[in-house]
């Protein structure tokens, strides 16, 4: 949640059911946000299945109507990447159909080619990255900025929450409190979607 003199209201959205219930409940802003969110991760995966980058908008258009109408029939499994390999799939499905389209009927006479090793076949560590700095994206302005750069020291670059005091001349104590306030926000709001979050900072005393 904000701390004192930190507001949502840059982006006007409550967490408190999170981001899948907002989209279940069929919220404008929360499809604009989930939107935001999975619209690079759709991108990456046009990418690496060689969708030509003029063919991209349409198919993203396709792909999103096609989870607005699966997600009332989705069942959330819980564990790392799971709503992801849903997506991948219905992905993989929008690319076969825009394919068929556009490729002529082949020959059957002809001899089969050996089928082309499927690109999207597994997750890879790049989505979760996309994910995490796209949603880190969509809550940095819920923040000030000192609470934004004590997280960012020490969770992004990995530095010790020591140096990081250091650095920003404040007494460790805040440094511990900004990440947890920030990873709180994004478990509060992401969690369906973020399964592999980085863990809670331990308390100075620990």
């Amino acid at each position: 949640m904000a701390e004192s003199g930190e507001s949502k209201a840059s982006s006007g959205w409550t967490t408190s059911l999170g981001l899948m219930a907002g989209i279940r409940a069929n919220e404008a802003t929360a499809w604009e946000r989930f939107t935001c969110l999975y619209g690079s991760l759709f991108d990456y995966w046009f990418r690496l299945a060689s969708l030509p980058e003029t063919d991209w908008a349409d198919l993203r258009q396709e792909t999103f109507l096609a989870v607005s109408r699966g997600l009332p029939e989705y069942t959330h499994v819980a564990g790392r990447g799971a709503f992801r390999g849903w997506l991948r799939v219905i992905v993989r499905n929008k690319l076969a159909d825009h394919r068929r389209k556009r490729v002529p009927i082949p020959d059957p006479l002809a001899v089969a080619d050996r089928p082309a090793p499927d690109p999207l076949a597994s997750e890879s560590p790049t989505e979760h990255r996309l994910l995490l700095r796209r949603a880190l994206e969509l809550i940095r302005t819920d923040f000030a900025p000192h609470t934004w750069q004590a997280f960012w020291l020490v969770t992004i670059e990995d530095r010790s929450p020591s140096d990081a005091a250091a650095e920003l001349g404040v007494p460790v104590n805040v440094v511990y409190l900004a990440r947890a306030r920030v990873l709180r926000r994004l478990r509060e709001e992401f969690a369906d979607f973020l399964n592999d979050l980085p863990p809670p900072a331990p308390s100075p005393a620990d």
